[in-house]
């Protein structure tokens, strides 16, 4: 696991020390320790299916949320920069499953739009149509009032995207 930085350098190692401190022995608990172990794995080394999922899932995340590595990006902008390692660090096919269930625009992604108002996308892909065109909440509309509970569906609406935002510190 050498590619990673610290905190992440060990923690496919890390994962499996904590399964196997768990009571009991069984096949499921062995399956879920080989996954720890090889979900970093080059392609080349054939990682199993699970592994190659939870690689996807684990960067992603990484990426987004685990401020430990103090470079958080936006959820568009982690699908970008995995999307340029598809097919050597992360399956291919399991990437575009993932991309076509997440959008252009996954849940979580801060937007601002063409009017002004800032939002929060709160849905997936929920057809071939919405892919780059989500279901979002409004956080803030264009004269800097907040809104309560207020949903704007950029699939249904002429509201349009001006610019993807970094969720700030």
């Amino acid at each position: 696991e050498a590619g990673f930085a610290p905190p992440f350098s060990h923690h496919g190692t890390a994962g499996a020390r904590a399964l196997g401190r768990q009571r009991g022995f069984h096949q499921a608990k062995i399956k879920r320790m080989l996954v720890a172990l090889e979900h970093h794995q080059d392609l080349d080394k054939k990682p199993s299916l699970y592994a190659r999922i939870i690689r996807i899932a684990d960067d992603f995340e990484n990426y987004t949320r685990v401020r430990a590595t103090g470079q958080l990006v936006s959820p568009a902008e982690a699908l970008a920069r995995m999307a340029s390692a598809a097919g050597t660090s992360y399956d291919p096919v399991l990437f575009q499953l993932f991309v076509n269930t997440v959008g252009a625009f996954p849940p979580g992604t801060l937007l601002k739009l063409r009017d002004g108002r800032l939002v929060v996308v709160v849905s997936g892909v929920r057809s071939f149509e919405s892919f780059a065109r989500p279901m979002c909440r409004v956080l803030r509309n264009a004269d800097r009032s907040m809104p309560e509970n207020e949903l704007v569906d950029l699939a249904t609406t002429d509201a349009q995207v001006a610019e993807v935002m970094l969720h700030r510190r």
